[in-house]
């Protein structure tokens, strides 16, 4: 009896075990960015894994202690590994996550949370009786917040920045001046708090539209409004991070406006995934049924993470938006 119990036990967290890999594993249309060859970002879910191996060391005599110990070094790596990756997430054109580690404290410290508290996604033993593990968390969230906050950043906090620089320089070289100060941790929501919290964050904008403006809604509703926009930037020099931007041609920039600014602020949102299959982006749940597909001219300047649309894409956009369009909608840039 007790064997077959075992047995069943065994299999049912061996097929849980590879339900999380698979809903891990690339599929089709996915971009995925590695990060040398132990991590990466996978942009179109908004998840950076990465992976690790262990070996059992020599002391360990029984074959348990030896899977137990290389696991447990496996995961060690894996966290490091995680870590480097983590910091090497695009924000912007050309700033990375690391540098807002550096510039702050809270962001420092968030990263070091959701790396602690990865997911494991995967986890093996190989001939030799290593350990390989693969670890993984998604960037929505508090994270995401963090990192908003500091991208989108006002006045007064680009001369707080500078301010707080000239500090830092001034205590490094008269460390004894004020005493340190240890950092408050910051708590790291889990998957699933994010994930609800968005739904209530989506419905309570939902509320308050109908509420506004009921006649709008049921119009959009009768003719058929897009639920979702999709921007194809197939042929431009386009790559992915967490803080596109699209502009009107010989304009300023369109998306993400103030509104959208602060709701990635304030809940973690993502402002956008990105994918390399314009079918496949236009069947993805997050954009609805009718997704507005506006095609993109090309990137703008010198930079790679900014778009450029033309007069009458851009047009269409606009109205759109003023009729508070993206507020509740998602978006999904396309790219090669």
């Amino acid at each position: 009896m007790n064997k077959w119990r075992y047995y069943i036990l065994g299999t049912f967290f061996s097929v849980i075990l590879f339900m999380g890999t698979a809903a891990w594993a690339e599929k089709p249309g996915e971009v995925i960015e590695w990060s040398g060859s132990s991590g990466g970002v996978n942009w179109s879910s908004g998840k950076v894994f990465a992976e690790g191996i262990g070996v059992p060391p020599d002391r360990a005599k029984y074959a348990a202690q030896r899977h137990a110990l290389a696991c447990r070094a496996a995961v060690v790596d894996a966290q490091r590994n995680l870590l480097e990756t983590t910091k090497g997430v695009r924000v912007q054109s050309k700033t990375l996550v690391k540098d807002f580690v550096v510039e702050s404290d809270v962001i420092r410290t968030t990263v070091e949370g959701v790396v602690k508290g990865a997911q494991m996604l995967d986890k093996s033993f190989e001939a030799d009786g290593s350990c390989r593990v693969m670890l993984g968390f998604s960037l929505s969230g508090d994270l995401a917040s963090g990192l908003y906050k500091r991208a989108y950043r006002g006045k007064t906090d680009s001369a707080d920045s500078a301010a707080i620089k000239l500090a830092r320089l001034l205590l490094g070289q008269f460390p004894d001046l004020i005493p340190a100060v240890q950092a408050e941790p910051v708590p790291v929501q889990a998957d699933w708090r994010v994930e609800i919290g968005k739904m209530n964050r989506r419905l309570e904008s939902l509320e308050k539209l109908m509420k506004v403006n009921p006649e709008r809604v049921a119009a959009g509703v009768a003719k058929g409004d897009p639920t979702g926009l999709i921007i194809d930037a197939r042929g431009s020099n386009f790559i992915p991070s967490l803080a596109p931007k699209v502009r009107r041609l010989r304009g300023g920039v369109m998306y993400p406006g103030n509104k959208h600014q602060n709701e990635a602020k304030e809940s973690g949102k993502l402002i956008s995934l990105f994918m390399n299959d314009l079918l496949l982006a236009q069947g993805h749940p997050r954009v609805g049924e009718r997704p507005l597909v506006l095609k993109a001219l090309r990137t703008w300047g010198k930079t790679r993470t900014e778009l450029v649309l033309g007069n009458s894409s851009s047009d269409k956009l606009s109205k759109l938006i003023k009729d508070g369009f993206l507020e509740t909608a998602s978006v999904i840039v396309v790219l090669d």
